[in-house]
């Protein structure tokens, strides 16, 4: 209702000289200050700025600000969101912000992380591996990223580390993956390793083996304090012998080459998947 307000006293001391004289007489009778600058805010100002508010995109956020930089970076933008603030308040402050940090840093850098993180969400939206193989090829500045524990993230890794095709091998096939793994454990790279381990887990819905080598991978990255070797208890009962075995046998491996670290973390993932309940 304010923002209605406004833009009808807008409207009217706008019209001709007499209105706005007229207002600007009854204005600092009532309060004793001269008119708001929101008064004085011209249609294309606030046409512009609401069109920056409302971009669908961030990459056209950055297009509209490229193209409005002048007006933008007024004053008179200051005030529109100030106004705008009274209806969407905190769509006004975000944008507020960012336009702070557009005028310190430029609009290429204050832009980039949001953009990179819109192109992320649709990266990892994809449906196919061939799809989300060609948009990484498309946005290689998503190589940056070092998201959570997650595919995404592991293809991000094996990308960086090795290159593209290598990373989504390990997401088309066990056995490409498995060597992988094998590389890791031999080497004890536990970045390696962890991120191997969410594709265990989520795309060959090989929960014991994820759930181990992640167990492991926060051994060798000396974080023991995350890992959890009794949450794989529930999982062995309905693992095959030849998963369990190789599980332990990697472990033990893993074990003597780094027994002088958290002996007793490794004893115990050894021991729950060596249960028989």
């Amino acid at each position: 209702m304010t923002l209605q307000a406004r833009s009808a006293l807008r409207d009217y001391a706008q019209e001709n000289a007499a209105h706005h004289n007229e207002l600007a007489t009854v204005w600092h009778d009532e309060t004793t200050t001269p008119l708001p600058a929101w008064l004085a805010l011209a249609p294309q100002t606030l046409a512009t700025v609401s069109a920056w508010l409302e971009s669908p995109t961030w990459s056209d956020s950055y297009a509209h600000w490229t193209d409005h930089t002048e007006l933008l970076s007024s004053p008179e933008a200051t005030v529109v969101l100030a106004e705008y603030a009274l209806l969407g308040p905190e769509v006004a402050a975000e944008h507020q912000a960012l336009r702070e940090e557009i005028l310190t840093e430029g609009a290429t850098s204050a832009y980039r992380p949001l953009i990179l993180g819109e192109q992320f969400a649709d990266w990892a939206a994809l449906t196919t591996w061939d799809e989300s193989e060609q948009f990484l090829r498309a946005h290689p500045d998503l190589l940056e990223l070092d998201p959570p524990d997650s595919v995404p993230g592991a293809l991000l890794h094996a990308a960086r580390t090795h290159d593209i095709p290598t990373a989504y091998a390990l997401v088309r096939d066990r056995t490409a993956l498995q060597q992988y793994i094998a590389n890791a454990l031999t080497s004890g790279d536990a970045e390696a390793l962890r991120h191997a381990a969410a594709i265990e887990y989520e795309v060959f819905d090989d929960q014991l083996s994820g759930l181990t080598h992640r167990q492991a991978a926060l051994l060798l990255a000396g974080t023991p304090d995350e890992a959890d070797p009794e949450s794989l208890a529930p999982l062995v009962a309905d693992a095959s012998p030849d998963t369990r075995n190789r599980l332990i046998s990697e472990t033990a491996a893993l074990s003597a080459a780094h027994a002088t670290q958290h002996a007793a973390h490794w004893v115990r993932i050894i021991q729950a998947l060596a249960a028989t309940g």
